[in-house]
């Protein structure tokens, strides 16, 4: 790996720890308000809302979702992708618990492309 590629995979390393921190920040904004709107009640208002885990954990798979989203538009994020999915998902199924069990499958088959992708994609 000459030195310019070294530097390129570095600074796609900072973006990608950025994206990584904006990430963490808005999990935890999103868990305080959840904690916070159950602790005021306000899911007695929602029959849907079953329990704030519920709730938080549904919440954390959009953001990984919406973060893996940004990952495939920007090229300087693209790193990690296949990670940010899978976490989303399966984020997303626990969230949603039994109400959700199509998720799983859809998972496996995630699983199963990404890992098709980069046995087809391996660079030599």
């Amino acid at each position: 790996m000459s030195a310019a590629d070294r530097g390129q995979a570095r600074r796609a390393e900072q973006h990608a720890d950025r994206l990584d921190g904006i990430f963490y920040g808005l999990v935890f904004i999103w868990g305080g308000f959840v904690l916070a709107a159950e602790l005021a009640g306000f899911n007695a208002n929602f029959p849907c809302w079953t329990t704030g885990w519920g709730v938080f954990f549904g919440g954390v798979g959009v953001l990984a979702l919406l973060g893996t989203l940004v990952r495939l538009l920007v090229p300087k994020y693209r790193v990690r992708v296949g990670v940010g999915l899978v976490f989303g998902c399966i984020m997303l199924g626990i969230g949603l618990g039994e109400r959700a069990v199509w998720i799983w499958p859809v998972l496996l088959g995630i699983v199963g492309l990404t890992v098709l992708r980069g046995a087809i994609l391996q660079r030599r």
